[in-house]
């Protein structure tokens, strides 16, 4: 009887450890669900905040790959690369890194960014058309191909230079009015790019001209009323002849304790 009430009590308590360790075990993993949950939930609201977080990734990483292409020289694939880098953008290589990594943060804060990026491939163009216009670059009896051609390969060479970028502008205004014409073409369409993209109307300018002619009308005014003698229109005033010299030929000399 006494082996029988041991072994049901043994029982019991190997029922009730089995018992307590599902119990612990089934915890655990309510436990560990819950915490990938809030993970998962953590990680969807980040992604809500920030919808655009894959292309933002991706023009960051080619903005610094633009940077390194730059800065840093190299042999073989990544020569080649670096040089049709340059050969397409010339100058503008330079700067084509920092705004792709300014347009990345633009796109990972929510910004919409389609309009200003229009706008800056537009100033783009024109700026990179401006060093075809004002170089030696030669468009007389040279087809759209020859042009091309010929600034791709004075781009990977040369640093003041448009590349093939600057072909749409640079090389038309050659192509269809040569020298000079071209280059006053390219400063008045210059001018108007800038107040495009600036939003600058033609009113401010007005503004902006009449503003400083009246900064320097008050400049003017505040330094003709800084003339305190006057040139003429008062009589001279007469002084003794003691205060020219001191004293009178006559006179004893004054006792001056000062200089004994």
């Amino acid at each position: 009887m006494a082996q029988s009430r041991s072994r049901q009590s043994g029982g019991r308590k190997s029922t009730s450890g089995r018992a307590s360790s599902g119990r612990s075990r089934s915890s655990g993993s309510r436990a560990g669900a819950s915490r990938s949950q809030k993970q998962v939930s953590r990680r969807a609201q980040r992604r809500a905040q920030t919808p655009n977080l894959l292309p933002s990734v991706l023009l960051a990483g080619l903005g610094l790959l633009c940077v390194a292409m730059v800065l840093v020289p190299g042999q073989n694939i990544w020569r080649a690369m670096r040089g049709g880098y340059f050969g397409l953008f010339g100058i503008m290589a330079y700067l084509a890194g920092p705004f792709l990594l300014y347009l990345a943060y633009l796109l990972a804060s929510g910004y919409r960014v389609g309009l200003f990026a229009g706008k800056v491939g537009l100033m783009a163009t024109l700026c990179a058309g401006v060093p075809v216009v004002f170089s030696k670059v030669s468009t007389s009896d040279a087809n759209a191909w020859e042009i091309i051609k010929m600034l791709y390969m004075r781009g990977q060479t040369g640093f003041w230079e448009g590349g093939v970028l600057g072909a749409p502008i640079g090389g038309t205004l050659l192509a269809l009015f040569g020298r000079p014409a071209s280059n006053v073409i390219m400063l008045l369409v210059f001018a108007l790019g800038l107040m495009v993209f600036f939003a600058i109307t033609p009113v401010d300018v007005v503004q902006f001209v009449d503003g400083q002619y009246r900064k320097l009308q008050a400049a003017r005014s505040e330094r003709e009323a800084g003339y305190d003698t006057p040139l003429f229109g008062e009589t001279p005033q007469e002084e003794s002849l003691e205060e020219l010299t001191g004293t009178l030929p006559g006179d004893p000399a004054r006792h001056r304790p000062v200089y004994d």
